[in-house]
């Protein structure tokens, strides 16, 4: 498909590479939990307008996907919209270190923290007040199924058509995160497009809410 076509065209490895070397000295004191793959796909997808709506991530930890995504949404003249608790990595319940003054210090020194704005809470409260339409959405919370199932489910209804929803860490180390990429095969909606790395792509071909 067309859309298949300009996702290839974004991700090939010459624009991979690149964007990787521009942003590699913003991802500050080696914090990143993202390959050069993944750095370069979140600036690039975020670059992308197929779809209307704005930019969200859920989840942060230090804010290296915020740096990316945020870069783009700088030389587009928009924000972008980071949620997270700011307690731990997101991957355990159990990981409750405050992360948010090392967030903020991170957007700061990357010259970013202008397009950003920042949501502190749980993802399942901040949706029950949220009305924006959005064409990229970075999911990449707690890692546990019942947890990803919850805030796809509960986000992906703001999603666009022609959207894009990249979920991180698709692999065996978190299984919840691949057993429910697993259950969207077949999706009348949703459709696998891009393994990057250990990120999994969705790109939504209609939109019925």
């Amino acid at each position: 498909s067309v859309t298949q076509e300009r996702l290839q065209e974004l991700l090939d490895m010459e624009n991979v590479v690149h964007t990787y070397q521009i942003l590699h000295e913003k991802l500050y004191c080696g914090r990143s939990m993202l390959t050069q793959a993944q750095v370069a796909s979140l600036y690039l997808l975020s670059l992308d307008r197929d779809a209307d709506g704005c930019l969200v991530e859920l989840g942060a930890y230090a804010g290296a996907s915020t740096v990316c995504i945020a870069q783009a949404a700088k030389e587009l003249g928009e924000s972008m919209v980071s949620i997270d608790t700011f307690k731990g990595t997101g991957c355990s319940k159990l990981d409750t270190r405050d992360t948010k003054e090392i967030y903020l210090q991170g957007l700061s020194r990357s010259l970013v923290l202008n397009n950003v704005i920042t949501l502190q809470g749980f993802f399942s409260d901040i949706v029950n007040y949220w009305a924006r339409p959005i064409r990229f959405l970075f999911i990449d919370g707690s890692h546990d199924y019942d947890s990803v199932k919850e805030d796809f489910e509960k986000w992906s209804p703001f999603v666009s058509e022609r959207g894009l929803v990249l979920f991180h860490d698709w692999n065996p180390s978190f299984p919840g995160v691949v057993q429910f990429c697993r259950s969207l095969k077949g999706h009348p909606e949703w459709v696998a497009v891009a393994v990057i790395d250990t990120s999994i792509l969705f790109w939504r071909s209609k939109n019925e809410t």
